[in-house]
């Protein structure tokens, strides 16, 4: 059953959805839109697409994405292809409009890329710190907390605001990856350390985990995409260089950003 005007859905403070009947229904999303609360909008969209022959995504309040976000989108898009719906995206978060525009996804979708929201100003950056590590715990809660303080650092060092989405988005992809598929035991750690080298920012990630082979990852098929692979697909394509090494009971994750 379609939900009535405004209707809206939440999770926590980080996603705010809203329902906006008429010609054409309108979802508006607001907030943080990653693997822990993305399935609210799967719901949402499927439940909606079922009932109306056109369905608008407001996205432009959308502060951050990751791929599992992304993935239910591009489903989203392949799902009303086969119903022979429409789904249109109206406005565009700038961050969402980058990984779209980097990977194979974006001719997926309708979009209004007039609606495309504007980049925020840049930080002001305090030079300074070259180097700074920090310990949190391997949970899914510390996807965000890592994304925000590798982000600080970065900030701290000069980077623009779209090498800094890609850096968002690449941290948590690998905080992520760590959460759901590295560990051992119950209260287990992440150490994360963040540097200045060569003219680059070096970010490393050291956690407990079995050995695997990261080049048996497939690239996503857009026609199909998978629950899994597609974390470290685009911590490839938005960081200069991703490395993996498997000491002893751990991995070991580098990404390179060039400042």
């Amino acid at each position: 059953m379609a939900r009535g005007v405004g209707m809206l859905e939440n999770s926590g403070d980080r996603l705010q959805l809203c329902v906006k009947p008429g010609s054409q229904t309108t979802i508006e999303a607001e907030g943080e839109l990653d693997y822990q609360n993305c399935d609210m909008l799967e719901r949402m969209i499927k439940e909606i697409i079922n009932t109306s022959d056109r369905v608008t995504l407001s996205l432009g309040s959308l502060n951050f994405v990751d791929s599992s976000g992304l993935r239910i989108l591009v489903k989203a898009a392949l799902d009303a292809r086969k119903l022979d719906r429409t789904l249109r995206i109206d406005s565009l978060a700038p961050q969402l409009a980058h990984m779209l525009d980097v990977s194979d996804f974006g001719p997926l979708f309708e979009i209004n890329h007039s609606q495309t929201v504007s980049e925020p100003d840049s930080p002001t950056y305090h030079f300074g710190r070259k180097a700074a590590s920090f310990q949190i715990p391997l949970c899914m809660a510390s996807c965000r907390t890592a994304r925000n303080e590798v982000c600080k650092f970065a900030a701290d060092i000069g980077l623009m605001q779209t090498a800094l989405d890609d850096v968002r988005l690449a941290v948590g992809e690998a905080v992520s990856n760590a959460v759901r598929h590295g560990g051992y035991a119950e209260n287990e750690s992440i150490h994360i350390e963040c540097r200045v080298a060569g003219g680059k920012l070096v970010i490393t990630l050291k956690y407990p985990s079995t050995r695997f082979d990261p080049e048996s990852i497939p690239v996503p098929n857009k026609e199909m995409p998978a629950e899994g692979g597609m974390g470290i697909y685009f911590m490839r394509i938005v960081m200069d260089k991703v490395e993996y090494d498997f000491p002893c009971g751990y991995v070991k994750v580098t990404m390179e950003k060039k400042l």
